[in-house]
């Protein structure tokens, strides 16, 4: 027979830890009870005992907690739902030490328990008993003595940390041949096991968040130290991954990182339906996984590197100085240093971090995660196409499919939609209008009302935007036919009209076409010579930009300010501090006090609605269940 399993609960003040108490829970007699407190303790579901409060102290009765939603005794739930029936009533409350399923009548149990300070014979019949304290019974009487007759605490007392007990199944051979013997993957297999609907919607979404928090964090985070920080707190909330060190159960392990695991294989599917979407995904994966193996022990970057199979030349000390020459001076005697090709490192060679010889780069080990995310970049670029071919064969299943697409259209803020109303802005109106677009929307109607004409690209990025706005297709043909008045009518329907029917959806598939992302104009066509589409934050050299910035009447600080973000890549942050200056001006301008926004602008039709004080949303309604 296995031993029974035991989980502890530590308890502390605001001001000092009060020490741990170690229940032995009896699955032999009640299995279904003591499986939804032994998983509330681990939190393994996403949600637990961790921070609830002893809401209840009673003195020579007991201590009443669990209620980790509303923490005053009227909430809580269960691992099955709200709440689940009476399993049986064969433990008795004959004694101190025994803990027993708190409720509101029968078969009503959810995470409250309570943990009894004498002998309570007459709950027997009422309530469940289904396990015990074994060790820390003096923490109990130091917690019993903060009651009342109300049973209202004299002070405020919290489960700050609890688990299953320490120790046992977490020995290192055990792990190693689990499923997931280590905690960091590149994702090669797919997991052969079975999902429930719920999980396959909760671990997706919550591996999204991650995502989006890496997003969030790479455009508004002050410096690399904020950066890490914001990362890891969602990481910590939402998708954990422990070391194998960390002592915890091997239960507890295995379930954090089949979570992880099937998430990523979750989302992979979700995103490979456009190119936009697996860009996206590609981009913030890439993101996460440099992430975690930074924050790794040099073990787990070791075990992840052999797992990658990298084909690395290691350069010995004795050569180095034959194969670089001079520049061998650039590191330190004690690195080691790789030679592979240099198009595997281009952002080490962008910031001018290793040194170049015949087409080969030398990475030091301090920065061996470039060639690893490199390879996985490489790995996922051709498991998002497999995905992509595989995607139409699914096309009936209902259960999935809807929840595929829904994921999907909550990434990225790059399917921004806004909230103004088709037909809101007429052809007459355009003009009127730019203070309120974009700098990349303000260049191309000045180009536009210039030159009168635009090529493909800058009509497309324009004539969508406009779309967006609310300019409908009749008002849109008016308009851009005036604007191209050095044409014939006869050239204007021939070259220009069927372009933009088909960008309403009337012509060719039919499709209704959104305007243009942040992204998508960032990593995407980039202009050539007589072009005037792009982002002028990437696209535009330092000295054009903080000229169109001083047109836009952005004050010398606040040109050097955007001007130094978009200079250091940061082009979307650059962008929302250009909008942020515009509001600030509007708002001194009508004696209102109000903050800047804090949301990064994703979208030019995004700009111009919080210029214009509209709202809007990029998240989707919620998932089906």
């Amino acid at each position: 027979m296995s031993p029974l399993p035991r989980v502890f609960l530590n308890f502390a003040t605001k001001s000092k830890s009060l020490g741990k108490v170690v229940f032995e829970l009896r699955k032999d007699v009640v299995p279904k009870t003591t499986e939804n407190f032994r998983a509330l303790c681990t939190g393994e579901k996403g949600f637990g005992y961790k921070n609830s409060p002893v809401h209840r102290i009673i003195p020579q009765f007991m201590l009443q907690s669990g209620d980790f939603t509303h923490k005053d005794g009227t909430g809580g739930e269960s691992i099955y739902g709200p709440s689940f029936n009476d399993e049986n009533f064969e433990l008795k409350h004959d004694a101190a030490g025994l803990l027993s399923m708190a409720n509101s009548g029968r078969n009503s149990n959810g995470s409250q328990f309570f943990i009894t300070t004498a002998s309570c014979t007459w709950l027997d019949g009422k309530h469940v008993v289904f396990g015990k304290v074994v060790q820390g019974m003096g923490v109990i009487r130091s917690i019993e003595v903060m009651g009342s007759v109300s049973g209202k605490p004299s002070e405020t007392v919290i489960i700050d940390e609890c688990g299953e007990k320490e120790g046992g199944d977490t020995a290192p051979e055990v792990v190693r041949h689990s499923r997931y013997p280590t905690r960091l993957s590149i994702y090669e297999t797919a997991p052969a096991l079975e999902v429930s609907i719920e999980e396959f919607e909760t671990f997706a979404l919550d591996r999204l968040q991650v995502l989006r928090a890496i997003e969030d964090a790479q455009l508004r985070a002050k410096g690399e130290e904020d950066m890490r920080k914001r990362v890891a707190e969602s990481l910590d909330k939402l998708l954990p991954l422990h070391t194998n060190r960390s002592r915890l159960p091997l239960r507890q392990l295995m379930a954090e990182r089949r979570k992880d695991h099937v998430s990523h294989f979750i989302l992979r599917l979700a995103f490979s339906r456009t190119e936009e979407l697996r860009s996206w995904f590609l981009r913030y994966e890439c993101a996460l996984l440099k992430h975690r193996f930074r924050e790794a022990d040099s073990s787990e970057r070791q075990e992840l590197l052999m797992s990658a199979r990298l084909q690395l030349t290691l350069i010995s000390p004795s050569t180095r100085e034959d194969v670089l020459g001079s520049a061998a001076s650039f590191y330190t005697a004690q690195e080691q240093l790789f030679e592979v090709d240099f198009e595997r490192v281009l952002d080490l060679v962008s910031r001018s971090q290793v040194v170049l010889r015949a087409g080969k780069a030398y990475v030091p080990q301090a920065e061996v995660a470039a060639l690893l995310v490199h390879e996985y970049r490489q790995r996922l670029t051709h498991t998002l196409a497999v995905c992509a071919k595989a995607l139409p064969q699914m096309g009936e299943d209902e259960r999935l499919v809807p929840v595929l697409q829904n994921l999907s259209n909550q990434s990225a803020r790059s399917e921004y939609r806004s909230t103004s109303a088709a037909g809101t802005v007429s052809a007459d109106s355009v003009d009127s209008q730019v203070d309120s677009f974009p700098l990349c929307m303000q260049h191309l109607h000045t180009q536009l009302l210039k030159d009168h004409h635009l090529r493909h690209g800058g009509r497309m990025q324009l004539g969508l935007f406009l779309k967006g706005i609310g300019l409908n297709l009749q008002e849109a043909l008016i308009y851009w036919r005036r604007v191209f008045n050095v044409m014939t009518d006869d050239q204007f329907q021939k070259g220009y009209a069927y372009n933009i029917r088909h960008n309403y959806g009337m012509e060719g598939r039919r499709a209704d076409y959104a305007p243009y992302s942040c992204h998508r104009i960032i990593m995407t066509n980039p202009p050539g010579p007589g072009d005037h589409h792009g982002c002028p934050f990437r696209h535009f050299a330092s000295e054009r930009l903080r000229a169109a910035l001083h047109r836009d009447r952005l004050t010398d600080a606040e040109v050097r300010e955007v001007a130094d973000l978009a200079a250091a890549g940061h082009y979307q942050v650059a962008c929302t501090r250009h909008l942020e200056a515009k509001l600030q001006r509007r708002q001194k301008s009508t004696v209102q006090n109000q903050d800047a926004p804090a949301a990064p602008v994703t979208s030019p039709n995004q700009f111009f609605d919080m210029c214009n004080g509209v709202t809007a949303s990029s998240a989707p309604p919620n998932l089906p269940v």
